[in-house]
């Protein structure tokens, strides 16, 4: 996952929603409502809340969560039918593929102790504050006791397999793309525009992270750190 910026809303979209969702809060069985509302939301509001979604995301208009499939579903961080009174608010929306959207987070929504989500919504807070990413196995990890990290890698799917393996291969390409660099200066401005298009932009985020912090000598290969020098672009 990778923290991304919430961008505004036109100011038509906002108030077509806000007027959604005062027939929400008036009524007297919000969540029969709310879905009610939602089903008869037009194609035009929902090509908005597609189109500024798609805006934000990462790579090519990739899922918020998995960062793999491109996104297609609006889905509701807080589910609608549970949370009427967020059903038509724009920081409730974020961009899922149809497989996060509908055999991972579905209406899964954990709480901790002090009524706070137990999930990570990547508009609100850096992913990389909870998790811990392993470019050897493709995993993510919780940091120590972290509950929202681990609910957070359960209830999204983060390590299935497709994941895992999709994240290794980013890195090893960014390497090889690395190495390759500085002998393809006819190339590089194209070189450049595809990384950034890459699926699983949160690896390219983990190795720019890496080289910034004192143990880059450690975690990266010398021929990398000496190219990144050179060329820091390339993060």
């Amino acid at each position: 996952m990778i923290g991304l910026s919430r961008l505004p809303l036109d100011e038509d979209t906002e108030t077509a929603l806000q007027a959604r969702q005062d027939k929400v809060n008036s009524s007297s069985d919000p969540k029969a409502t709310a879905a009610e509302e939602w089903r008869k939301l037009g194609s035009k509001r929902r090509r908005a809340l597609l189109s500024n979604l798609r805006s934000m995301a990462s790579g090519i208009e990739r899922c918020m969560y998995c960062e793999d499939s491109g996104g297609t579903d609006i889905k509701h961080f807080r589910p609608k039918s549970t949370y009427p009174a967020w059903a038509f608010q724009w920081e409730n929306y974020l961009l899922a593929c149809s497989h996060c959207n509908s055999n991972e987070k579905r209406n899964q929504f954990p709480l901790l102790h002090s009524g706070q989500p137990a999930l990570i919504d990547p508009t609100v807070v850096d992913p990389s504050v909870h998790l811990i990413f392993s470019p050897t196995t493709g995993r993510y990890e919780a940091r120590d006791g972290d509950i929202i990290a681990a609910r957070s890698i359960e209830v999204f799917g983060l390590n299935r397999q497709v994941c895992t393996q999709g994240r290794q291969d980013m890195w090893d390409n960014l390497l090889d793309i690395i190495a390759s660099y500085e002998a393809r200066p006819d190339r590089r401005a194209g070189i450049l525009g595809r990384i950034s298009r890459y699926p699983f932009q949160g690896v390219r985020l983990y190795l720019r992270r890496t080289w910034e912090s004192s143990r880059r000598d450690i975690l990266l290969p010398a021929e990398t750190i000496e190219v990144l020098t050179r060329y820091p672009e390339l993060l």
